[in-house]
């Protein structure tokens, strides 16, 4: 959470999708086997106001350990964004322990 120069609060995320029966290895966004989205919402007075900027181009490498439940990835890409807005994301990691009905 972070304020823009008007003191607005500020809220970003990134979020991968993937199917459940993927395995471990590098996959390329554009195969659009795996997806990806930074996303930001903010509210300017009464206003909510949510930009997403969806994976294009770039890649993603996944490490899952199902037995001791461990799942790694590390992943960079680009995106062309709406109205022209570009955004980059590089040297993006993660590292889940344990697993519920929801995550994975």
């Amino acid at each position: 959470l972070t304020t823009d120069a008007n003191r607005n609060e500020i809220e970003r995320g990134i979020e991968i999708v993937f199917p459940p029966d993927i395995s471990s290895g590098t996959y390329n966004f554009e195969d659009k086997k795996v997806c990806a989205t930074f996303w930001k919402i903010w509210q300017v007075e009464t206003h909510i106001r949510f930009e997403t900027y969806s994976a294009d181009t770039g890649s993603i490498t996944l490490s899952f350990d199902h037995d001791q439940e461990l799942y790694k990835g590390s992943f960079q890409f680009k995106s062309a964004g709406a109205e022209g807005k570009e955004l980059e994301v590089n040297g993006g990691m993660f590292s889940i322990k344990g697993r519920d009905s929801i995550s994975l």
